[in-house]
């Protein structure tokens, strides 16, 4: 019989937790650091009453690119009434501290199913400025209590109604904040900022967002001797931003470095001056209905100088932008960025844009570089290596702005990657958060050109969030060097100048696993190990950690070649390849100084002239010098010479003069035909008819592809060419013959 399990639970708590949420697609992030919480309450009952205590000693929270608390000390000591039949929570009495401000809420929260119903207000009871203050990043210092500040404040709001994901609903809200006349002084730092005042009010009265108004009708300071100020409001935000705002001023940045603690900066100094004002709706811009459009000014940026803990120096000599009813022009933008530089111009056509979630920023862009180097801005290999701790996750960082919408012309005389140097890139085409066009684009990489055009696909969603990118690129090159891309670091940084690299040198190059990107590829040159490849045409999709090509065609060694198959790295250790191969018209003794497999396969090629044609299919596992492993080589096919000779090949050389027959020392390959197959690490080859001057042989048995053979030679040689002394002649002959063999390392026994 079942029996009824019951736990009392009377008390719990947490010490030294952690938290973080990262909602990257909603745009939210906390992080909760050194959590101490504990609770007590009659958990048997179905409705009483809970005390609890909390505190943090950091708290980071992050919306919309803006950072609301950046490692705020918290703590709470609230009562509740529990409802659990109906998930309902009402708040009792409760005192709220972040930093130095205090904050009173009331009201209820309940989820009775997967949307959350609330009734909450909340208020400052304290009106000192110091304790708002110390809600801005990095104003809560240590030592605060010190800090100086005088004037008063207001802030408090209410949010009433439904929170739902699916249909999207949002209870309504409002907020007001009103400060007056106030300053403040920090006692390490020589200046202070004065007249601060601001009256916002943002008010959401419906469960529809696009119904809110945001209304900052006063904000100034002063910074120094340098006033800053202005207005802000919007309405509509969600589908038809409608703005009316005027800022107007000077911002001394070395002045706030002097007025305001900065942590982590090592250099702020330079000027932003603007005088803008906007009043508009977006559609009436879209409309191109610029006579109803209001907006004028100008912003400069001069000679700004910025440094932070972990980041190059950032110097910005000058920037201008002029807003006019059409457009937002940028221009004259010339920067240092670390070791690089950067000029730029353009324009945004609907900068308004911002506001709206739901719509796209579009302009154009022209971007200038004589030398860029990326590895300043890449994370440290050792950072990228090693996950960062969750206390201080990616979601932390800046958000990214996502919508947008640009025409990109840009031009990078030289630029640092890696190991690789890249010059004279030029680049054409659209740009948007989920795709990039190329029109045209064209670099050199070390001693090596590409040019050409297409799209990549998924390109933020595979940058920020490991996903796949997807695209079609077309591809021409003058000359294009492999070996550059599978040389060991140490090489690679020589890949300006570098001689063709030995296979000691090579490593195996791994495909991502979130890459889906077709190729059509038209080189005109293509130096793979040691070998050229002329005239390769070809397509190939790399997608899913293999390289599988549909189609390649090329010319090298003297002939012509054909190429199908796959480049498979599911396996890092082990990478393989399968391909098929026809080959037509290749030199002998080409084939046999380039490619490695095929001396192993065809050690006799080396004192073959002439060429062949094959048709093969072959696979092996890749060793670590890129190369075939042969006791993993796999491979059948057939193989035909066109015009040969084999010459100076010592065991026939020795058996022609033993035997008195000169017929054999140049023996005339022309038209033969064999079929073999590689198993095992050994080349089996099919017995096949040959004759020569009236000699008629059959052929066939193996090699190891490490040396060491075992073949038949079945010849019916005419009496009348051995002579009387044919048994002698044969015997010495064939003890030469195996004499000689032995020297090559060919067992004939």
């Amino acid at each position: 019989e079942p029996v009824e399990m019951r736990i009392d639970l009377q008390q719990y708590s947490i010490a030294d937790g952690m938290i973080v949420y990262d909602d990257q697609a909603g745009d939210m992030y906390l992080s909760i650091k050194d959590l101490d919480h504990e609770g007590e309450g009659d958990f048997t009952l179905e409705v009483f009453d809970l005390a609890t205590t909390t505190d943090i000693a950091e708290m980071t929270v992050k919306t919309g690119g803006i950072s609301y608390l950046k490692k705020a000390k918290m703590n709470y000591v609230a009562g509740f009434n529990i409802d659990m039949p109906n998930s309902k929570y009402t708040l009792k009495e409760n005192e709220l501290t972040v930093n130095n401000l205090k904050v009173n809420m009331d009201g209820w929260v309940a989820m009775p199913s997967e949307d959350i119903d609330m009734d909450l207000t909340f208020n400052a009871p304290q009106s000192d400025f110091k304790s708002l203050l110390s809600l801005i990043p990095n104003a809560y210092i240590a030592g605060y209590e010190d800090v100086k500040a005088n004037g008063k404040f207001v802030m408090n709001g209410f949010a009433k109604g439904t929170y739902s994901t699916k249909p999207e609903r949002y209870p309504a809200f409002k907020i007001n904040l009103n400060v007056d006349n106030a300053d403040v002084k920090y006692p390490d730092l020589p200046l202070g900022i004065a007249d601060i005042m601001m009256k916002m009010e943002i008010n959401s009265p419906t469960q529809n967002l696009n119904g809110m108004i945001v209304d900052i009708s006063k904000f100034n300071m002063k910074l120094g001797n340098n006033p800053f100020g202005g207005y802000f409001k919007l309405k509509t935000p969600m589908t038809d931003p409608d703005i009316d705002t005027k800022i107007n001023g000077v911002i001394d940045l070395a002045e706030i470095n002097r007025a305001f603690p900065m942590e982590g900066v090592k250099k702020l100094d330079g000027k932003i001056t603007s005088n803008i004002m906007a009043k508009t709706k977006m559609s009436t811009i879209e409309k191109e209905d610029y006579g109803n459009v209001q907006m004028a000014g100008d912003m400069k940026v001069e000679f700004v100088n910025y440094e932070a803990d972990g980041m190059p120096l950032i110097s910005v000599k000058n920037m201008d932008a002029t807003f006019n009813p059409k457009a937002v022009t940028v221009s004259g933008f010339d920067a240092k960025l670390g070791k690089s530089d950067l000029q730029a111009d353009g324009r945004l056509d609907n900068i308004l844009a911002y506001f709206a979630p739901d719509k796209t920023m579009k302009g154009a862009l022209k971007i200038r570089s004589a030398y860029f180097n990326a590895d300043e801005w890449m994370p440290a290999e050792a950072a990228a290596a090693t996950p960062p701790p969750t206390a201080t996750p990616t979601g932390e960082e800046a958000a990214i702005f996502d919508r947008f919408d640009f025409d990109i012309d840009a031009e990078i005389k030289k630029l640092d990657y890696d190991a690789y140097e890249l010059k004279n890139m030029v680049a054409v085409g659209n740009f948007t958060p989920k795709k990039l066009t190329i029109q045209n684009f064209a670099m050199d990489i070390g001693n090596s050109d590409v040019a050409g055009s297409g799209y990549l696909d998924n390109v933020f969603p595979y940058v920020f969030e490991n996903k796949t990118l997807e695209g079609q690129l077309n591809l021409k090159s003058k000359f294009f060097d492999l070996n550059q891309f599978m040389a060991e670091e140490e090489a690679a940084t020589t890949a300006t100048a570098a001689p063709p690299a030995t296979t000691e040198e090579m490593e195996p190059i791994l495909v991502p696993d979130n890459l889906k990107v077709a190729i059509d590829a038209d080189f005109n040159k293509v130096r793979y190990t040691n070998m050229d490849l002329n005239n390769v045409k070809g397509a190939m999709v790399v997608a899913d950690e293999a390289v599988t090509i549909t189609e390649m065609r090329a010319n090298s060694m003297g002939g012509k070649m054909n190429v199908t198959g796959g480049y498979d790295t599911k396996n890092h250790e082990k990478p393989k390849f399968d391909f098929n191969y026809d080959l037509e018209r290749l030199d002998f003794r080409e084939a046999f100084n380039t490619l490695n497999t095929f001396a192993a396969i065809a050690p006799i090629g080396k004192f073959i002239e002439g060429d062949f044609t094959s048709k093969l299919k072959m696979s092996s596992e890749l060793g670590t010098d890129f190369m075939p492993d042969l006791n993993t080589l796999l491979a059948d096919g057939f193989f035909a010479t066109i015009n040969a000779k084999l010459q100076s090949f010592p065991p026939v050389e020795a058996l022609a003069n033993k035997l008195n027959i000169k017929e054999l020392k140049s023996l005339d390959l022309k038209g033969t035909k064999n079929w073999f197959a590689v198993k095992d690490g050994a080349v089996n080859v099919e017995p096949f008819d040959y004759e020569v001057q009236n000699i008629a042989m059959n052929i066939g048995g193996s090699h190891k592809l490490t040396g060491g053979m075992d073949y038949n030679i079945d010849a019916k040689i005419p009496r009348k060419l051995l002579g009387s002394t044919i048994g002698a002649v044969a015997d010495k002959g064939i003890d030469l013959l195996a004499g000689q063999a032995s020297k090559l390392g060919l067992n004939l026994d």
